[in-house]
């Protein structure tokens, strides 16, 4: 594998030595009894334990060892990126350490977790390589949170092993990355081809026009249009056409009545139809419908559909992707039922490797009723809280949703989404400080993939996305990773081009960096705890 040639055709993928194994190896049981906020202080306390033990460890301990190594299999060249924790030099050998602080009694544990595990036989082969080393020792190094006690598994293992179980992860993980890389290529060439499947009525063609040009121009659009001009059609097609040309990279559908999710699927049926479309949609329904109990319940006690979930769900999304375009609620029923895992979190799983989504959502302005800290500090009719004083805000009431169920976004989820945008935030708080700069030095913002083609600029700034800079700096450029890889195949110039950015970039491992937590829970707020980061929130 690794003595093939690398030639300008192979396409190329980077992947985390984490992402990789979490993803190829995943196994366990859905558990609703897992709070996200347990996770949130895991992550801080087992952070700062996790340096305190390297600390503790001698002059014959490295800790944060960066290693890359490249692999070509196929028309793949994977670039596979991580730190080791620790590497340890004895009178025997090399040892790769490999530490995880938790909360459960190490004394339980018979043996590593299978996921620890692989990360540290990747570094250990990852290094072996790089040293041309006969054997390393691979270490696991286990830690309570709450009482600092310790538990250590130690193997040996040869090279030839550890090439051995290495070729066959990569393996496992090349077989969706060539789905991903000939999906998308033939999509493109569909999307480029793509013609209008009838002559245009009265206004029709003026819609479309638009749509596209404010897809391309990174602006909202709103339509106000009679019944039977087809505005759904003449909507989906230019957004499908705007994907052709780089402007996304996925179109999402949002519809708040079965009536329209259904128009929306019939669109997408009818260009398959009468222009061969190329481009695989999934339907996400509401949990409460596709749920196989009475209530939703999803862990492994009150449901057999989310015991071993992780140990099937892979195969049910490889086979759904590869057989079907359109994935509607009954598709997602019939293969839940094969594979024996819960329908709504096969949906979840699937639309990470198809095109379209059509989702049953409704949207909420919060500004003036939630804190910095994203908790509800107002009260009113579409305000309540549960016997545990979780607030929520209703949506839409049992009375007014089609389910016959309150909809509603919960204090929770708020605070889901502050993380995910405090995780943006701080990193490029983190990049920019590490070369003693700020915000003022920024010339531009590119604003890469999916999360370009639709957010509202002033919204994700307001909120502590990104930084409060001039929004004119601001530049969205559709579908990157395709632009490039189509540029490189198609010019020498834009090879070198790459060849010379890539050799003068720096990598930086956010997780490990002393002031990243600091900076992350500082972001963890509408929008910054420190507000003069954001004069133009504050002048609101």
């Amino acid at each position: 594998m690794e003595g093939s040639l690398m030639t300008e055709a192979q396409s190329k993928i980077r992947i985390s030595v984490r992402n990789l194994v979490e993803f190829v190896l995943r196994s366990g049981d859905l558990d609703n009894r897992r709070s996200q906020g347990g996770k949130k202080e895991a992550m801080q306390a087992g952070s700062r334990l996790h340096r305190k033990i390297q600390k503790r460890m001698g002059a014959d301990y490295r800790s944060e060892v960066a290693l890359k190594h490249q692999v070509r299999e196929d028309e793949f060249s994977i670039l596979l990126e991580g730190r080791a924790d620790g590497i340890i030099t004895e009178t025997s050998g090399i040892v790769i350490d490999e530490i995880k602080c938790i909360y459960m009694d190490v004394e339980r544990l018979e043996e590593p977790d299978p996921v620890h595990l692989a990360q540290a036989l990747c570094y250990g082969y990852m290094y072996a390589s790089e040293q041309d080393l006969d054997s390393v020792g691979i270490q696991l190094t286990y830690c309570n949170i709450e009482t600092e006690q310790i538990r250590r598994f130690r193997q040996a293992k040869t090279r030839e092993e550890l090439e051995e179980w290495f070729q066959g992860l990569i393996h496992e993980y090349v077989k969706w990355a060539r789905y991903l890389y000939h999906h998308s290529i033939r999509r493109t060439e569909c999307l480029k081809e793509l013609q209008f499947p009838y002559a245009y009525r009265e206004g029709q063609k003026e819609l479309a026009v638009s749509v596209y040009r404010s897809i391309a121009r990174g602006r909202n659009l709103y339509i106000q249009a009679p019944t039977g001009i087809g505005k759904t059609l003449s909507c989906v097609f230019p957004s499908l056409k705007a994907i052709g040309e780089g402007y996304g990279e996925k179109l999402f559908y949002l519809t708040a009545k079965t009536i329209t999710r259904s128009v929306a699927e019939e669109t997408f049926e009818l260009l398959r139809e009468r222009e061969n479309l190329y481009f695989s949609t999934v339907t996400i329904t509401a949990k409460e419908k596709l749920c196989v109990l009475e209530k939703p319940d999803c862990n492994p006690v009150a449901c057999p559909r989310a015991k071993g979930y992780f140990d099937r769900v892979n195969d049910a999304v490889y086979e759904i992707i590869q057989e079907e375009q359109g994935i509607t609620r009954e598709t997602i029923l019939a293969y839940a039922e094969k594979y024996q895992v819960c329908p709504f979190e096969l949906c979840l799983d699937i639309s990470s490797w198809v095109d379209g989504i059509i989702d049953v959502i409704a949207e909420l302005y919060r500004t003036s009723i939630i804190s910095a800290k994203g908790q509800f500090v107002r009260e009113g009719k579409r305000v309540a809280h549960d016997e545990h004083g979780m607030g929520r805000y209703i949506l839409a009431t049992k009375d007014e949703s089609e389910t016959g169920r309150e909809i509603s976004i919960t204090e929770v989820d708020i605070d889901s989404f502050i993380r995910a945008k405090a995780a943006i935030f701080s990193a490029i708080n983190i990049m920019l400080s590490s070369l003693d700069m700020d915000v003022t030095v920024l010339e531009h913002v590119y604003v890469a993939g999916g999360i370009g083609s639709g957010i509202n600029m002033e919204n994700a700034v307001r909120i502590g996305m990104f930084p409060d800079v001039d929004r004119s700096l601001f530049e969205y450029i559709g579908n990157s990773s395709l632009a490039g890889a189509y540029a490189m195949a198609r010019s020498d110039n834009a090879v070198d081009k790459v060849d010379e950015l890539a050799s003068n970039m720096t990598y930086m491992e956010l997780s490990t960096n002393p002031r990243y937590m600091d900076e992350f829970v500082a972001a963890c707020f509408l929008p910054h705890t420190n507000r003069e980061l954001f004069p133009s929130s504050v002048q609101e």
